[in-house]
């Protein structure tokens, strides 16, 4: 059930952490809201906003151990958001040219790897702040992951194409 102090929206998606006890959602026209679920399975708590509705939040992902919640809008910026610190800035950085499409974190959390309208795939080291790889495709790329062995890229792409890229 939706909170008495809830505002309602659109809500585009809805992510769960890794533990599942909380979850972010994304409403419409791009705001992130964190939730927590309550012990009775029915009723939920939010825990605050992140954000603000001119981000234009079209995608967000929780990194493996729960601690960070990255978004990627429709400007091309990846934020990177501390679950736990309610008063710390994201971290930014825009390597895209228009929407980001997709990003997952490397199971050790140490790069994200994400793909936009720019025809880009782009894996960026966290801790060094910079692009390790990059790959264009013509058109834009939808989704983009890591095998299960982190070794590989595989990329679905707007021209009907799968691409596997060596990591």
């Amino acid at each position: 059930s939706v909170p008495g102090n809830a505002q309602l929206c659109d809500i585009r998606g809805i992510i769960f952490s890794p533990d599942g006890s909380n979850f972010a959602s994304m409403g419409s026209p791009g705001g992130v809201n964190l939730w927590r679920l309550g012990p009775d399975n029915g009723v939920i708590e939010k825990r605050r906003s992140i954000g603000n509705s001119i981000d234009g939040v079209v995608c967000m992902r929780y990194s493996h151990d729960g601690k960070l919640l990255a978004t990627g809008d429709d400007q091309g910026r990846i934020k990177l958001w501390s679950i736990d610190n309610k008063t710390s800035s994201p971290v930014v950085f825009a390597p895209h040219r228009g929407a980001i499409h997709s990003i997952e974190f490397r199971s050790a959390d140490d790069e994200i790897l994400s793909s936009g309208e720019d025809g880009q795939v782009i894996l960026w080291d966290l801790r060094k702040s910079k692009i390790n790889r990059d790959w264009r495709y013509p058109g834009p790329v939808y989704d983009a992951k890591f095998d299960s062995k982190e070794n590989k890229v595989i990329t679905s792409n707007a021209n009907g194409s799968i691409y596997v890229c060596n990591r």
